[in-house]
């Protein structure tokens, strides 16, 4: 817009207002709480939270589009994969 004369760089350098019911209008999710509720699994990978996001805008340098995250409840021990597919999730498991 500057090269074709129909805005000022002073126009381009300065940011638009943020409008505070905007910004909490789009929260669509609480905060995670810092501190552990209840109590943990008694033994190793009794209870296992799982995670898959994707997909990513970017593959990785091997191809994978998608994150699988493991966690085990009792130790808090994490496992991540990176995947290529969604139907490829299950082999985390095994």
């Amino acid at each position: 817009m500057a090269k074709h004369g129909t805005a000022t760089l002073a126009d381009l350098s300065t940011l638009p207002p943020i409008c505070q019911y905007c910004v909490l209008g789009k929260q669509m999710k609480k905060a995670v709480p810092k501190t552990r509720q209840g109590e943990r699994a008694k033994g190793l990978l009794e209870v296992v939270y799982a995670n898959l996001m994707g997909p990513e805008d970017i593959a990785s340098a091997g191809g994978a589009k998608y994150i699988l995250n493991l966690v085990d409840d009792s130790s808090g021990m994490t496992w991540t994969y990176l995947i290529k597919e969604k139907s490829q999730a299950e082999k985390g498991f095994c």
